[in-house]
């Protein structure tokens, strides 16, 4: 069976998780864990308050490239965290030493230069090896539906977004028609509606 046709993602629930960046006091440092921040594509104004919180409190920042990052935390007035070099060319070397500091309770963040991490970034090894040891890798605590895509391990170069899942009785026939994609498939669902799985 391929991964996303009936693979289980497993997505930490709002009250199942440690509690939000946005409920500490200021300057506080966040919960342990690979923190999946979107930084912003043209224009700095599009990034969240909360991604600036993040990059300002977390041990260190995992960044596609340093000189990028050290750029865009400037302009945002942040006293740069130490930044390591995380990209596809260096995954396995770089991925092992920070895999090891999430283990030793290190809160990170993972960053590309432009977008959302794993989304056409590099990051799914990190995420997929942090999921395997137990470690949780929160999209900035689950900001929006692609983004768990990004957190889930599955892989993310290539998903189908179906939006709201269909009203119960038509269900079964739109989740028939999608059986024969062979990639993750990320749905929305109504609080308290039918679980996704």
């Amino acid at each position: 069976m391929a991964k996303g046709i009936g693979a289980r993602a497993k997505f930490p629930s709002r009250s199942a998780t440690a509690e939000q960046p946005s409920d500490r006091p200021a300057g506080s440092k966040p919960p342990a864990g690979l923190y999946l921040v979107a930084t912003p594509i043209g224009n700095l104004d599009d990034i969240t308050v909360r991604a600036v919180k993040l990059l300002a409190q977390v041990d260190c920042i995992a960044c596609e490239d340093t000189r990028v990052t050290g750029k865009l935390l400037m302009l945002l007035g942040i006293k740069s965290p130490p930044l390591y070099a995380y990209h596809d060319h260096n995954a396995a070397k770089s991925g092992a030493g920070l895999l090891a500091r999430l283990k030793d309770g290190a809160s990170v963040a993972l960053v590309s230069d432009a977008g959302t991490p794993l989304l056409s970034d590099p990051g799914f090894p990190l995420v997929r090896d942090c999921l395997a040891a137990g470690l949780q890798s929160p999209p900035c605590r689950c900001v929006g539906s692609v983004e768990r895509v990004a957190a889930s391990g599955l892989p993310s170069d290539r998903f189908l977004f179906g939006g709201f899942c269909r009203p119960r009785n038509r269900r079964a026939r739109a989740l028939s028609d999608l059986a024969q994609i062979r990639r993750p498939c990320c749905f929305m669902n109504r609080r308290g509606g039918w679980p996704i799985r």
